[in-house]
């Protein structure tokens, strides 16, 4: 089965990366039981730095899956 990656990637003040990391990864759980698609290992993110050095940055959220 092909490999698939299910992601959201925001620009996020830093104040509101906890909210927004629920609200992200609880549509990526909806997507991924809407499309059929399995998980296949842990969710995750990504953040870059500028996120804590400056307050806001970018920020993805991921689930690793396939079809």
């Amino acid at each position: 089965m092909p490999a698939a990656r299910a992601a959201i990637v925001a620009v996020v003040d830093r104040p509101d990366i906890l909210a927004w990391w629920q609200g992200a990864l609880g549509e990526l759980r909806a997507t991924v039981r809407a499309q059929g698609l399995h998980a296949t290992g842990p969710s995750g993110g990504v953040f870059a730095s500028e996120l804590f050095q400056q307050d806001r940055g970018q920020a993805t959220v991921f689930i690793p899956g396939r079809a």
